[in-house]
């Protein structure tokens, strides 16, 4: 991109990308922060009203009990709702790409989803140019993260078949920690692999449409 203007579209992917990694960075570390500077001030407090007594100090640590999971649990839910953001980007940037590059679509339901648009655009882009779009980690995202996404946004995946299917791809692919009727995003990193993942897919689809156009 260097010696080129950014185009609308190609801007917005970029700018949306950093806003939200830097906003994992920043309230990830809040939460995480706080829990440990309460975790700190407990083991303070327990070590000097204890005295050595093992049973005031387990007493008087206990006494935090409740807010360091209120923490924890915190540091959990800022996970899952960068998560559904980022998931909420990646549809928003398929479907600037689709309209920037006037991107054939069958019939208004190939845009429910953003596994229908990536089929979509592929399609597009093999008549346009008699070569197939190479995308990679398709699965994980469209498939694994969708699933996630939906398990986030509705509470819980109503059918069976989609809660097994979702097992089956955690087992794979990891980064959570789930049940039938719960999910838990692990660490910071598992959404930061994901943002870097479709920031890469929607920028090579976004170079590929782009050099057809410079021939």
């Amino acid at each position: 991109m260097i010696g080129r203007a950014r185009t609308n579209h190609r801007a917005e992917i970029e700018d949306q990308f950093f806003i939200l990694s830097q906003m994992i960075d920043e309230i990830s570390a809040h939460f995480q922060e706080g829990k440990h500077e309460l975790e700190q001030i407990a083991k303070e407090d327990a070590t000097i009203q204890s005295d050595g007594e093992k049973a005031i100090y387990s007493s008087v640590h206990s006494s935090y009990a409740y807010e360091i999971e209120r923490r924890d649990a915190m540091c959990a839910q800022s996970r899952q709702i960068l998560f559904c953001a980022i998931y909420a980007y990646y549809e928003a940037m398929l479907n600037r790409l689709i309209s920037y590059y006037d991107i054939s679509i069958t019939n208004n339901n190939d845009l429910n989803d953003a596994k229908s648009m990536i089929k979509a655009i592929c399609t597009d882009f093999l008549l346009r140019s008699k070569h197939k779009l190479s995308i990679t980690d398709v699965e994980f995202i469209n498939d694994y993260c969708r699933l996630l996404r939906n398990h986030f946004m509705h509470g819980v995946l109503s059918r069976k078949k989609k809660r097994e299917e979702l097992k089956q791809l955690s087992d794979k692919y990891g980064g959570i920690i789930y049940n039938e009727y719960y999910a838990t995003i692990e660490d910071d990193s598992f959404i930061k692999n994901v943002l870097k993942t479709i920031y890469d897919m929607v920028v090579n689809i976004d170079d590929a449409y782009s050099s057809l156009e410079c021939k």
